[in-house]
């Protein structure tokens, strides 16, 4: 018997791609509206930060140089792109479950003040190969925390290293947390020093 592991693997990724567009279907019906009218809060990376439904902690911004895996496939940026992931966590701290279609939106905002939504197929493709936890279908109960929540956004490779970047969370209320993009070598170094002091 004989094997067509490329049609096999053909198969695999379309239907990979259509889950994908209808999940990201599914999330964009069910995201949050900007219908908080107030100022919104300022907050430092690093920083928990409440809104009052949750708590709010941006980590942190990285080049990321491919998203995948062997199983559901690789992707590379366009020409002239980077992926930049927004490594963030947020934590139920009501009393009550919170829906999932209420769950907060991240929005990447450069320099200029052009905002970017994240790259769905990136995003799903880097959240399989880190095991990501975020809840895309299930509510978030009380004291729960989600991390490692990765959103994937392709930006110009121009601006990667320009400061000014943001990255806007909106939830109940809207957070801005300025930001600055760590190169790859920059992520190197910081793992590099982390073994270091072990």
């Amino acid at each position: 018997m004989k094997i067509n592991i490329n049609h096999n693997n053909a198969k695999l990724s379309h239907l990979f791609s259509i889950t994908v567009a209808l999940i990201m279907c599914l999330m964009a019906v069910g995201s949050v509206e900007d219908t908080d009218s107030s100022p919104p809060i300022e907050g430092k990376l690093g920083q928990p930060i409440q809104t009052g439904d949750y708590e709010i902690v941006v980590s942190g911004l990285n080049v990321v140089p491919i998203v995948g895996n062997q199983l559901l496939g690789q992707k590379l940026p366009s020409t002239g792109g980077a992926f930049i992931t927004v490594n963030w966590s947020y934590k139920n701290i009501t009393k009550k479950p919170l829906s999932s279609w209420s769950n907060p939106d991240v929005v990447l905002i450069d320099p200029n003040g052009a905002e970017y939504e994240p790259d769905a197929e990136a995003t799903i493709l880097y959240a399989s190969s880190n095991n990501d936890d975020e809840k895309v279908f299930s509510n978030l109960n009380p004291g729960i925390t989600v991390s490692g929540t990765g959103k994937i956004y392709e930006v110009s490779k121009d601006l990667c290293t320009a400061d000014g970047w943001k990255v806007k969370i909106k939830a109940d209320k809207t957070v801005i947390f300025p930001a600055k993009i760590k190169s790859f070598q920059e992520q190197l170094g910081d793992t590099l020093k982390m073994f270091n002091k072990k």
